[in-house]
């Protein structure tokens, strides 16, 4: 388990905006729910070998769960305590969870920044990284354009550099090469 704060604040910017993005996803083409016949054939989730929407959805949440409680474990993720309940709301309207998702990623951030600015920096870092994804999947052409700007990249590369020493060994290598490539 990692225990640099700095990582662990990269990781928790990264889910937060991977965990929003696959809810941005299952609003717009996840399945609504139904009452589930019996089905003698059916198989245990765990055992498939791709997951489908709602299960990246649900290992997404739960993984930012777990992390970001390492980091401020007095500030709670805005999710019931089941997340499958919260599959529904989404369905029906995704601005109510954005807004808590907003409210708490402020808030992340802004303990971050008050106890350790390198790690608030890792937050809005890993964010913004993720957002280079997460963000332009779906948004259109003009959004795909405006992630992808050059001097956007390159700022996201210095940033990942900064935090080098935190981060896995030429994992900022590694990044950095893609944003050029991206570029």
């Amino acid at each position: 388990m990692n225990t640099d704060p700095v990582l662990t604040a990269f990781q928790t910017g990264w889910l937060a905006v991977e965990a929003f993005g696959l809810l941005r996803r299952y609003a717009r083409f996840g399945k609504t729910s139904t009452q589930d016949k019996v089905n003698i054939e059916r198989r245990f989730n765990f055992t498939k070998r791709k997951l489908d929407l709602e299960d990246q959805l649900i290992f997404a949440l739960e993984r930012l769960k777990a992390v970001s409680a390492r980091l401020a474990p007095g500030l709670p993720l805005p999710l019931p305590e089941d997340p499958l309940s919260l599959l529904p709301a989404v369905k029906k309207d995704l601005a109510p969870t954005w807004e808590a998702f907003e409210a708490w990623s402020n808030q992340m951030w802004v303990h971050l920044q008050a106890s350790d600015p390198l790690a608030g920096q890792a937050f809005t870092c890993g964010g913004d990284l993720a957002d280079t994804y997460w963000y332009a999947q779906g948004a259109g052409a003009e959004k795909l354009a405006e992630m992808l700007r050059s001097f956007r990249l390159r700022v996201i590369a210095e940033r990942v550099a900064d935090l080098s020493d935190h981060l896995p060994e030429h994992a900022a290598s590694a990044i950095g090469y893609s944003l050029e490539a991206w570029r």
